[in-house]
């Protein structure tokens, strides 16, 4: 795990902070890594920074507990300078990207912890100009004069151009079920149904567009499975999955959008998908929707069971 040089000057005797835009949202799923529960958790939304399926993990032999996952997507944050707008809708409509989550204080000596949870990511300092708490009060107010925030950004890629996008979701490296019910039981419990929505809403990558799921468990080349039967997340969570019936309620409100080739890495012709909120919900959409956006498909179509 690298980090960059902030620990080295003054800073290491500040508060330090974490923002967690993923599983890391979760009160159980962080306390199973370190000391974090003497702290409050503010909600928090961090500017010109956009969310992705798009890390892919190897799991380490320790972290295989369904021997059908030995690879899985995650989700990651890339920060972008603040001239560079967002790919999130489009080259034609570009917006700024932003990332809801969580801001939470941890201990300095918990910090290798963290460090050593986050494979593939790399801690980076975040100015306080981009952190803006839900509260309304100011982050010197809340954090302390000083106070260190940090986020595990991708490793692997670097904010701009926007075609330097990271890879997206593969058969090999799936979205899994497990994993994405500990987020959203997170955001479930500091914010209810409208930060879970956000979470889907600002998170890009669902799903690729070669995913073919008609329902019926056939498609062997899912991008997105239903492993609650056997979990393949190391951190799954009970509590979570006995929210099943809440989740797939909300996420059964969702249609996928093409976004064309905005994002994707140089030499791929791969489009990634965002999420849009049905027509009445219960993932019934309208004529005038279909006419305005295009062909649709409910998120849970592509979603394969497996035993």
């Amino acid at each position: 795990m690298e980090h960059n040089s902030a620990e080295q000057d003054g800073t290491k005797t500040a508060r330090q902070f974490i923002f967690g835009f993923g599983s890391l949202i979760s009160p159980e799923s962080r306390a199973r890594t370190g000391d974090t529960g003497a702290y409050i958790a503010h909600v928090a939304t961090i500017s010109d920074c956009e969310r992705s399926w798009s890390l892919r993990v190897n799991l380490p032999p320790a972290a295989v507990v369904n021997p059908d996952i030995n690879g899985v997507s995650a989700v990651a944050v890339r920060l972008l300078p603040s001239d560079v707008a967002s790919s999130t809708s489009g080259e034609e409509s570009l917006q700024r990207a932003s990332c809801a989550g969580v801001v939470m204080e941890v201990p300095k000596t918990e910090l290798p912890n963290f460090d050593a949870r986050e494979i593939g990511y790399r801690r980076e300092q975040i100015q306080w100009n981009r952190v803006a708490l839900h509260s309304g009060q100011s982050c010197q107010e809340v954090l302390g004069a000083g106070a260190v925030v940090w986020c595990f950004v991708d490793e692997n890629i670097s904010a701009t151009p926007l075609a330097s996008f990271p890879q997206l979701p593969t058969p090999e490296f799936p979205i899994i079920q497990s994993y994405l019910d500990v987020i959203l039981d997170g955001c479930l419990q500091v914010g209810g149904e409208a930060f879970a929505r956000t979470f889907l809403e600002t998170t890009i990558g669902w799903v690729d567009v070669g995913s073919t799921n008609t329902g019926d468990g056939s498609d062997k080349n899912s991008y997105f499975l239903n492993d609650r039967a056997k979990p393949g997340y190391v951190r799954a969570s009970a509590a979570a999955a006995a929210n099943a019936e809440t989740i797939d309620r909300i996420l059964g409100d969702y249609v996928l959008v093409d976004l064309g080739e905005i994002g994707c890495r140089e030499g791929s012709n791969r489009p990634h998908r965002q999420m849009v909120s049905s027509a009445g919900g219960g993932g019934a959409t309208s004529a005038e929707q279909e006419q305005t956006v295009g062909s649709l498909q409910l998120l849970l179509s592509y979603r394969r069971d497996i035993k």
